[in-house]
């Protein structure tokens, strides 16, 4: 039996108490590639070896990758769609790799120290996906619910669906890969997003289409020799696709996303709607809250994004540390942190309380 997913991930920039009217988001991964890119093999390598091969991980995040047009002739899956997020971005170097809208640089080094950030935060906007497949899988109906558990603000919140092909063999060129995950083969509609806006508390935004995979398959020889959608389709195995949704604000920073599911297929028992429920656990789509969410503690970073200086709000004596992503120590400060020499990019800082080990998200931007 085919399994189709959608993934849920709830992203949103700063840092956010666990209320009732939340729930757990799921980090949500961009990696933009090349199989005409050497250093994106060893990136590749990396990611798999944290995210897909590790038991501890897999199926606890959301992943997109885009197949670039360089370097060289390019990847032979390239759609101008990917471009597209290309150009969202601002990318002039592959491998690229973004978690929740932040740009991480090369993954061939990192480590999964902002992942474990972010999979213990919390977000307010609650996404419910559901696919129904037919025509041998090559036709896709779509019924996506967007729901404000709180005021979701963002006049420039949009939602994008993504058709993923969970492996991919044919588009081998010189870099030395021979199998390719996660591969975007279409954005729905093509210029890939739904404006939203703002979002107020209990509001139900509700999308519903139909996409169609059209005419043969067709490998192209290189990045310009598009496949055309019109008229032809680049999937490899129609029992091998995921649909993607997520919800992103035009300033890059990510609201929400999640893996779809087809309610009637009863064998489909993998759906992370929360990241912290053990593997397998059935679906539910009605997860808001809990009294485990009320318990955690809510700690506010200010300002976040932040300039030349981050504090701990309540916490002056506190000696904060902020952490790269390869896991090393930047800069420390008691109470704040001098942020005037840090490069931009994601950090945690992380400090301890009472005896207990806290870590939140920041974003340096000069």
């Amino acid at each position: 039996m085919k399994k189709f997913l959608l993934p849920i991930a709830c992203l949103f920039f700063g840092s956010a108490s666990a209320q009732t009217d939340s729930i757990p988001k799921t980090p949500f991964l961009e990696v933009f590639t090349s199989s005409t890119c050497g250093p994106c093999r060893p990136g590749n390598i990396r990611i798999k070896e944290l995210f897909i091969d590790d038991e501890d991980y897999v199926n606890r995040y959301v992943m997109v990758k885009y197949q670039m047009s360089w370097p060289g002739s390019g990847d032979p899956y390239y759609t101008t769609e990917a471009g597209g997020r290309r150009s969202f971005y601002g990318i002039n170097s592959v491998p690229a790799m973004f978690i929740n809208g932040v740009a991480i640089g090369n993954p061939s080094n990192m480590n999964t120290s902002v992942y474990d950030s972010e999979v213990q935060k919390y977000t307010g906007l609650k996404i419910t996906p559901k696919l129904t497949w037919s025509n041998g899988g090559k036709t896709l109906d779509y019924n996506i619910d967007l729901e404000a558990l709180r005021d979701v603000p963002g006049p420039a919140n949009r939602f994008w669906i993504s058709i993923l092909e969970r492996t991919t063999v044919n588009n081998v060129k010189s870099n030395g890969e021979t199998s390719f995950e996660y591969v975007m083969k279409k954005m729905i509609p093509s210029a890939g997003e739904f404006i939203v806006g703002d979002l107020p508390k209990d509001t139900v935004v509700n999308r519903t289409g139909t996409y169609t995979f059209n005419g043969n398959y067709r490998l192209p020889s290189n990045s310009s020799d598009e496949i055309d959608h019109a008229i032809e389709h680049s999937v490899e195995n129609f029992e091998n696709l995921e649909v993607v949704v997520f919800v992103q604000n035009i300033d890059r920073s990510m609201v929400n996303s999640a893996w779809g599911f087809d309610p009637a297929d009863e064998t489909d028992t993998y759906h992370p709607m929360n990241p912290n429920n053990p593997l397998g656990e059935n679906y539910n789509p009605d997860l808001t809250g809990s009294e485990d969410l009320e318990e955690l503690p809510a700690r506010l970073l200010i300002p976040n994004p932040a300039n030349n200086q981050v504090r701990l709000s309540g916490m002056e004596g506190v000696e904060l540390t902020l952490i790269n992503v390869l896991g090393q120590k930047i800069e420390s400060g008691v109470g704040a942190i001098d942020l005037s020499e840090v490069n931009n990019g994601l950090y945690l800082v992380q400090w301890t309380s009472e005896g207990e080990s806290y870590s939140e998200r920041l974003i340096v931007r000069h």
